[in-house]
Order: structure tokens, then sequence, then C-alpha cells
């Protein structure tokens, strides 16, 4: 029986099957971008529910520094995914300087 849910493959395939699924995909995290950019303030604070593995938070903070994240999705194998994405990001240093598993589900994502 396969298990349910988002197991580890599913959500390593995630980033390219959601492009597929959803046209615009990139756009509605461009508008999104633009829109927060022009109502938040330089050090704002934003909450992702439904994180997945994090692609646009890596986005919008390499284009704001000062903006901090709090991370959650109900599927570990997508926590688990994030935090190695964030890892990678060149720029992790200097945009995350605390990233932490919670035992509710959530990585915490601090500077």
């Amino acid at each position: 029986m396969p298990q349910p849910g988002f197991t580890m493959d599913r959500a390593k395939s995630y980033d390219e099957r959601v492009r597929k699924h959803i046209p615009g995909y990139e756009v509605i995290h461009t508008l999104s971008d633009v829109l927060f950019s022009l109502e938040l303030p330089e050090n704002a604070s934003l909450l992702a529910v439904g994180a997945g593995t994090c692609t646009e938070l890596i986005q919008w903070g390499l284009k704001h520094p000062r903006w901090t994240f709090l991370a959650t999705d109900t599927a570990p194998a997508m926590l688990t995914l994030a935090e190695e994405k964030l890892k990678a990001a060149a720029v992790r240093q200097s945009i995350f300087r605390e990233l932490t598993r919670r035992a509710s589900g959530s990585v915490k994502l601090k500077r």
C-alpha cells in the first residue's frame, strides 16, 4: 500500500511537479514579492504556512536580507528538504543565522 502524504521521493520532485500543475507559479511568487516590498517594513517578519521546500523564501531572503521567516509545513519530508536547500544557499549565513526544527513541525528561520 502506498504511503499517504509527502514521502521524501515526492518532496524531492515537488519543485519540478508544482510548476507543471500551476501555470505561472514563479509569477505568483514574483508578484507576492513586489506587493510585500511595497507594504512591509525593511525588517519584516513573515509566517509561511505550507512553506514546502522554501524556494520562494530563499528568493525573497536574497532580495530582502533584513526580513525573517518562520516556515511551517505538515510534511516532515518537505521541511527536511527545505533545510537542505537553505544549507546549500550561498547566502545562507547572511540571511538565516539560526535554523531550528521545532517539535510542532515548523522550521524557524531567524537572523
